[in-house]
């Protein structure tokens, strides 16, 4: 979103201005989901049959596996392939975590021992009476913890009280547990790392985070309206968005999605500058679908999103689509969830190598916008300033020595969105994602 934004999980961690959100939800509520065609809708079943691949070494299949399955509450299926990795490598941290094991003097303790043993004591999160949703909002894996650590996690589990970690230029505030706080920070920063390096950008500024343990904490005590995932404030270069123990994927795609948001408005040192709506949530839908590489350890992006492939070539079919002349200038009123699919599309083509662009061509454009004066200096929605961005768009993107026009680039755009295929075999995550967001997959 362009004013207030939120989106490492697996290769799946794989969202959005709060008015924007909300008027789209409310829009889109009484239309019929998008059924999906490519993506396996039983990733229960896709994790077995996926599961049965792998090599009886292969830990990092594993992983990928168990966290899946512990989001799709797979908890048998979690425990046993957390159990296949222990045997390969018993020091395997994430493995002990999912069968909440306990590291105590050196020595993994399994539950039962660590709930027997006099120098631990169990924390899981208290909640006020009255609050609405105390059994959800509780950890998915208690904490055994020696009396000092329970202390301070007790005391932190209130806001009032949060944690406030600081690794420049991050700052990060939650009343998570320590050990997700750490996670947080390790992770965004990792995946700012690979934003700004596919992009060719540099932040220039420190920034902060503000993690909710709850989304009924999020709304009541951090005030953010109702129906929102999470949100980025530029002015305050603040982000907000809460955690769901039991639902990392989506978790995690809103902080990459708002992410990504605050990422880009890093790279302007002017807090007031809005980026059009079509770029900037175009990146942040492209990017909230990245994926680690348990593998090779890093971020991949241009993974596809069926939901919108699908949605774009419906808008194409019905003759719907937007104009690209109109829809890169265009404004906050009227851009939603069929402009979302055409701008996530959009910068799907932008960077996509194959076809012969660079997202380092896209970082371009974001550094233009931000140092065009004759852009900088209209005020929103002054139709000279849609002149300004569609000349940036031409000057950045066009070939120039041809003499392309709009309606030639368009037509390369569309064809190119037309040949979009969409993911077969793989869990459909999107949608989970949509519904924590506000969004949800309608027909356009």
């Amino acid at each position: 979103m362009r004013n207030k934004s939120r989106y490492p999980l697996p290769w799946y961690w794989t969202i959005l201005s709060m008015q924007a959100l909300l008027l789209m939800a409310l829009s889109m509520s009484a239309q019929r989901p998008i059924p999906m065609e490519g993506a396996e809708q039983d990733p229960k079943k896709w994790v077995v049959e996926k599961w049965a691949t792998l090599d009886l070494k292969d830990v990092s299949g594993r992983h990928m596996l168990m966290d899946i399955a512990r989001d799709y509450g797979m908890v048998e299926t979690m425990r046993k392939l957390a159990n296949e990795i222990l045997a390969i490598d018993p020091d395997h941290r994430e493995a002990h975590r999912h069968l909440n094991h306990t590291l105590f003097q050196g020595k993994w303790l399994s539950r039962e021992e660590a709930e027997t043993c006099a120098s631990l004591i169990r924390f899981d999160y208290e909640f006020p009476p009255g609050y609405k949703f105390p059994r959800k909002d509780r950890l998915l894996f208690p904490l055994y913890l020696v009396q000092k650590e329970h202390k301070k996690h007790v005391k932190h589990q209130e806001w009032t009280n949060h944690w406030i970690y600081k690794r420049k230029p991050l700052t990060l505030h939650s009343n998570c547990t320590y050990g997700k706080v750490e996670r947080f920070a390790r992770t965004f920063k990792e995946f700012a790392k690979y934003v700004s390096k596919f992009l060719g950008l540099r932040l220039s500024s420190n920034y902060e985070i503000n993690i909710y343990r709850s989304q009924e904490e999020y709304y009541t005590v951090g005030r953010a309206p109702r129906g929102t995932g999470g949100y980025y404030r530029p002015g305050a270069r603040k982000l907000y968005f809460y955690d769901d123990p039991r639902d990392q994927i989506s978790t995690y795609r809103v902080l990459f999605h708002e992410g990504t948001h605050m990422i880009v408005h890093l790279t302007c040192k002017n807090k007031a500058f809005h980026y059009p709506i079509c770029i900037n949530e175009g990146l942040a839908e492209y990017m909230a679908a990245a994926r680690w590489d348990y593998y090779n350890k890093k971020y991949t992006f241009g993974h596809p999103l069926n939901d919108r492939i699908k949605q774009f070539k419906r808008l194409l079919a019905a003759g719907r689509a937007r104009p690209l002349i109109e829809l890169v200038p265009q404004g906050r009123r009227g851009f939603g969830g069929s402009e979302y699919a055409q701008a996530w599309a959009l910068i799907t083509y932008l960077c996509d190598e194959q076809a012969g662009h660079s997202p380092k061509k896209v970082g371009l454009y974001l550094k233009r916008l931000h140092k065009d004066n004759k852009y900088y200096m209209l005020r929103d929605g002054d139709p000279k300033k849609q002149k300004e961005m569609q000349r940036i768009f031409e000057k950045t993107f066009f070939n120039s020595k041809d003499g392309e026009t709009w309606e030639a680039y368009q037509e390369k755009f569309w064809d190119y969105a037309r040949k979009m295929k969409e993911e077969v075999g793989a869990p459909d995550f999107s949608r989970r994602y949509r519904r924590r967001s506000g969004f949800s997959n309608r027909t356009p």
